[in-house]
């Protein structure tokens, strides 16, 4: 049967083995129901695996000539139906919105005033800095932003006036509105240290607020 990995697209010709991705939790193939069964069989023991990598998420085999594609969304979409992904969702449009209210606490110009989805931009040349500029000092606390146009930007697409930032991944590791608190705190703190003679000590200081942070709210499939 041919075999396909539905995440990632990549595929085994008709006789190949079961082509499994330690990270993918569902695999579609084309061939029939026996076969099918008989794939489910063999693969049981690393279903359980997986399943436990997952963290407890189902892995699941889809057979008799599944289409990939639509594997993948139906996979999707029956997590978007269910009640811990709504709570989800709306736990990153709150952190979003705490963390653009953080921010402009601090004196960031947030573009369009806030955020009513999982994304904000951030205004960086009114503090004197560029969107490059504010990347890549974050990136050596381990925060990462993207740098990002705004309207009527000055800059060229490689420096930018802005930066973007998102809730998504916060929000996975379980952090909510007290954490956006300190995350906007950490970015005030590096950006007034830059060119002062503290700088290197503030970074450094940051560095370790981030590192606990994260060791407190680590990634669900480490945890």
């Amino acid at each position: 049967a041919g075999v396909v990995n539905v995440v990632t697209g990549f595929g085994a010709e008709p006789g190949e083995p079961l082509v499994q991705h330690p990270d993918v939790p569902v695999i579609a193939f084309t061939g029939s129901l026996a076969t099918g069964q008989r794939i489910a069989s063999h693969a049981a023991p690393m279903m359980k695996k997986l399943h436990l990598e997952l963290g407890g998420k189902d892995a699941t085999v889809i057979a008799e000539d599944a289409d990939p594609e639509l594997a993948a969304k139906a996979v999707a979409f029956k997590e978007a139906m269910s009640p811990e992904f709504k709570q989800y969702s709306e736990q990153i449009i709150r952190n979003a919105k705490a963390l653009a209210k953080a921010l402009a606490a601090r004196g960031f110009y947030i573009v369009s005033g806030g955020t009513d989805n999982h994304l904000m931009l951030v205004n960086v040349k009114k503090k004197g800095f560029t969107g490059k500029d504010v990347s890549e000092v974050l990136d050596h606390v381990r925060i990462t932003v993207n740098k990002n146009t705004i309207p009527f930007d000055q800059e060229s697409p490689f420096k930018t006036s802005g930066i973007r930032l998102g809730t998504p991944a916060v929000t996975t590791r379980g952090m909510k509105e007290a954490e956006m608190e300190e995350i906007a705190a950490c970015i005030d703190t590096v950006l007034a240290a830059i060119g002062t003679p503290d700088e290197a000590a503030k970074l450094a200081e940051v560095r370790t607020r981030v590192a606990a942070l994260t060791a407190k709210h680590p990634l669900p499939y480490r945890a």
